[in-house]
């Protein structure tokens, strides 16, 4: 902070610990912290209270800090959904995976053989990588829906939170949300 450098905080939120969010944000705030970004915790499952605490605890945290025209600016990943994230990560071996998929092996045993793009040596060029976010969510929900009921639940829950998550920061941005839901949005609040 006192290097005047710019940088943020993430506070990862898990259902347990919503209710220590309000107070950690004011810490950080009070401590000089003016970027914060709020992340949900992916490799749990969100409930509907959970997800309506969460959201209602956003809102009412980014209302009052832009009404009282406070330097702090609470966002989220513009990447959403987040499970789903356009980074590659290179595993030690040279396999290529999305960018989530390393972290969540451990709650998503079966993702790495959904997710991977081959090895790093496969490749004279990431450029010759080609992503489509919407191809790779539904391959990752076709595939796990084959291999474990479990990880099927919780990867379309976290997809789930990610929409969700994108438009409450897209109506506290008002930025118009008057899109037509894509055929997994459907499935996702017929499932949940």
């Amino acid at each position: 902070i006192a290097s005047k450098l710019d940088f943020f905080v993430n506070i990862v939120v898990r259902p347990e610990n919503l209710d220590d969010l309000r107070g950690n944000v004011a810490f950080l705030i009070s401590q000089g912290v003016r970027y914060i970004r709020l992340s949900y915790a992916l490799g749990v499952f969100w409930d509907q209270k959970a997800i309506k605490k969460f959201f209602n605890l956003i809102t009412e945290m980014f209302t009052r800090h832009r009404k009282n025209k406070l330097l702090v600016d609470i966002e989220h990943c513009t990447d959403e959904p987040l499970i789903a994230c356009s980074a590659l990560t290179v595993m030690p071996d040279q396999e290529l995976l999305l960018g989530t998929a390393y972290p969540l092996l451990e709650f998503f045993p079966h993702i790495r053989e959904a997710n991977s793009y081959g090895r790093l040596d496969d490749y004279t060029s990431l450029g010759q990588i080609k992503r489509n976010k919407r191809k790779e969510i539904r391959k990752s929900l076709e595939y796990l829906s084959k291999k474990d009921d479990r990880e099927f639940f919780l990867w379309a829950n976290n997809i789930h939170m990610g929409i969700l998550y994108e438009e409450l920061f897209n109506q506290l941005d008002n930025i118009p949300t008057h899109r037509k839901l894509r055929k997994e949005e459907t499935l996702f609040r017929m499932l949940f």
